[in-house]
């Protein structure tokens, strides 16, 4: 199951614990998905939330790992934009491809800082059992079946 916490006042957040990792099989073109968690289960097909590990380690570990790549994407894509934008020659597509890329740029930061925030209210629960300073609790009920 995935992690799932719920605050005093009945706000209830979820964590993920299972990644992807795409196989590169020799005998033909295709990608095959393996699903994993950090602690070492592994599924073929996408598990059900109820079959995932409700580890804190592994929520924190995929939400750090999540924060940093969105980081680093953000990054590449300013860096793309910003070449463009002090190319010698500069034209309306290429004007129109920069601010593309820099709204979406845009888009990335805010994935990022959601990211952000994800992990650090997972280090403050694990920390001081609170989410923004509020009493949390660890809870375990399968939230689809009700």
């Amino acid at each position: 199951m995935v992690v799932r916490l719920q605050t005093t006042v009945g706000e209830i957040k979820e964590y993920t614990t299972m990644d992807i990792k795409f196989v590169h099989v020799c005998e033909g073109p295709t990608l095959i998905d393996k699903y994993f968690t950090p602690c070492g289960l592994e599924w073929k097909d996408k598990p059900k939330p109820q079959e995932e590990c409700n580890h804190l380690g592994c929520a924190i570990y995929l939400a750090e790992q999540s924060w940093k790549v969105s980081l680093v994407f953000f990054v590449v894509l300013i860096a793309i934009a910003f070449m463009g934008i002090l190319a010698e020659r500069t034209d309306y597509a290429r004007s129109l491809a920069c601010l593309s890329i820099l709204l979406f740029a845009f888009w990335v930061l805010i994935s990022v800082i959601r990211a952000r925030k994800r992990v650090e209210e997972l280090i403050e629960y694990k920390d001081k059992g609170t989410i923004n300073e509020i009493k949390a609790c660890q809870i375990s009920e399968d939230l689809d079946t009700q």
